[in-house]
């Protein structure tokens, strides 16, 4: 048998077990290696998603003490109540919806997580502006000829807002903010007091009642909408001069965001009482008392506004029922037509007001007594509520008297222009003045010589 080459040679396994051994421990360094960075990994991001959740959670409160600083103390504190113990469920959100392997996709809730936690990131700025549009809206101290008679649970809950006194937590007032399934906000009035005629008056029912709310949501429509919790009063003299500058009374004037006037001329004769060609002083009232004599009669008159003639002109009557359109037509601001009635129109004083018989036939009957058509026009015509739809009377009665009102202001304006009503009566003059006695000089006791 040759050992040249042998079938079998015995061959040591000591450097392949050896091998082997080192092959192992290099793979078990590896895995372990491996599991080490992979547990380190899961810290990281684990550290990662939890940071993420304390920032949100920071983010939140900072958020949400920023809120916390609008308003009163006891605004404050109601802000402070709302958003107590958030902070740790904004937290909780985050991390469970963070990253491609978030929790809530395993659970199958992400769109409901997700949205939650929207809605309580959002609460804070929500809460922010609604209690900024509360502080505008119930901010009545700005506004002109404030009509009290609207809206008094809105009046009552500003009061409360600003810590007046006999309506704060002593009294029985209190409030607080609340949260609602929408993602809005109320602001929840509440009286516990004992007073009967404490609370909230509700013009629906004319009863007061212990609970009031508002909503966020609600402001926001009104904010986006420019629209206003009160009625504010058309200022007249502002009416007056938007009257004036669209009817071009006065040419060539300008006027400013108050509608008041600079400059322009005015055309003062188509105003005037039409002279009587035989009685030259007709039309005029005397502008001194310098009269002359009768051989030099030129003497300085100023001409007297018509009202019936204002009245007339087309301008001015095209202008007065676009302004009655604003008011009572489709889409007009009927709340300013209710205040401007109760401030002004209802207690005005040249007699624009006064009972109207013609009308009132054509309103309430012909065939009645004129006792009963006043009782009817006094009834409509006193002070207008806000909740109630205004009637076609109260309609036609506005546009009667609103017109009466304006001409009046039209023509207390153009009697303030002397100088573009000053007329000289000429050497044809056949009047001669008589002293009244009352140290002054009156048209009527002008008399022939």
């Amino acid at each position: 048998m040759s050992y040249r080459n042998p079938k079998y040679t015995y061959v040591s396994s000591q450097p392949a077990f050896k091998a082997m051994q080192d092959s192992i421990v290099a793979s078990g360094r590896e895995i372990a290696d491996r599991k080490r960075k992979k547990i380190e990994q899961e810290r990281k991001d684990g550290d990662r998603t939890w940071a993420l959740g304390q920032g949100a959670t920071q983010n939140y409160l900072n958020n949400t003490l920023d809120t916390n600083t609008i308003g009163s103390q006891d605004t404050k504190g109601a802000v402070g109540r709302l958003f107590e113990g958030t902070g740790a469920k904004v937290g909780e959100l985050t991390r469970l919806t963070s990253g491609p392997s978030a929790q809530c996709r395993a659970d199958g809730n992400c769109d409901e997580l997700m949205k939650e936690l929207a809605e309580l990131q959002a609460g804070p700025g929500i809460v922010k502006k609604f209690i900024t549009n509360l502080t505008s809206q119930l901010d009545t101290d700005g506004f002109l000829n404030f009509d009290n008679g609207q809206n008094s649970r809105a009046l009552k809950a500003g009061a409360i807002l600003q810590g007046t006194s006999k309506l704060n937590e002593a009294d029985g007032y209190t409030y607080d903010l609340v949260r609602n399934d929408d993602n809005t906000y109320d602001i929840k009035f509440k009286y516990s007091g004992k007073e009967k005629d404490g609370g909230f008056f509700n013009p629906e029912t004319g009863e007061y009642e212990t609970d009031f709310s508002m909503n966020s949501g609600a402001f926001e429509n009104m904010d986006q909408n420019e629209n206003s919790l009160f009625v504010q009063t058309p200022v007249p003299a502002k009416l007056t001069g938007s009257l004036l500058e669209d009817s071009g009374i006065y040419n060539g004037a300008t006027y400013d965001k108050d509608k008041k006037r600079t400059g322009g001329v005015l055309n003062a004769e188509q105003f005037m009482e039409l002279k009587d060609p035989n009685d030259p002083s007709a039309g005029y009232v005397q502008l001194s008392r310098n009269f002359g004599t009768l051989e030099n009669p030129n003497n300085k008159f100023i001409g007297k506004i018509d009202p019936k003639r204002v009245e007339n002109n087309q301008g001015v009557k095209r202008m007065i029922e676009l302004q009655v359109d604003d008011f009572i037509g489709p889409g007009g601001n009927d709340g300013q037509a209710r205040a401007f009635w109760n401030m002004h129109l209802s207690k005005s004083g040249n007699g624009e007001n006064q009972f109207d018989e013609d009308l009132a036939r054509d309103l309430f009957g012909k065939d009645l007594e004129v006792s009963e058509l006043k009782t009817k026009w006094g009834d409509t015509t006193t002070a207008w509520s806000y909740n109630d739809e205004l009637t076609n009377e109260q309609k036609e009665i506005f546009k009667s008297v609103y017109s009466k009102y304006m001409v009046n202001q039209i023509v207390y304006d153009l009697n303030q222009q002397s100088n573009d009503r000053e007329m000289i009566i000429g050497q044809d003059a056949t009047y001669v003045p008589v002293k009244t006695g009352k140290g002054d000089w009156d048209p009527k006791d002008l008399k022939t010589s």
